[in-house]
């Protein structure tokens, strides 16, 4: 059996408030992004094997299950 992926998530609610991306020109232009979810994915060796991501122009907010599940095996 080979060893699984490895994932880590990078979750930002509501971009518009998050001082790191509040002054980029997707969130404070067209498209007027405000939500993003990153999934970056790892090779049991570490290297990377890719990225996963989601934006929208609604925030959206995660329950406590899902950022507690985030990160782990694939």
């Amino acid at each position: 059996m080979t060893d699984p992926l490895r994932v880590r998530v990078d979750l930002h609610p509501d971009a518009l408030l998050d001082p790191r991306f509040a002054d980029s020109p997707l969130v404070a232009g067209p498209p007027h992004l405000r939500f993003y979810a990153g999934l970056s994915l790892s090779a049991p060796d570490g290297s990377r094997a890719g990225t996963l991501c989601g934006m929208g122009a609604q925030p959206r907010g995660f329950g406590l299950v899902a950022a507690e599940g985030a990160d782990g095996p694939l």
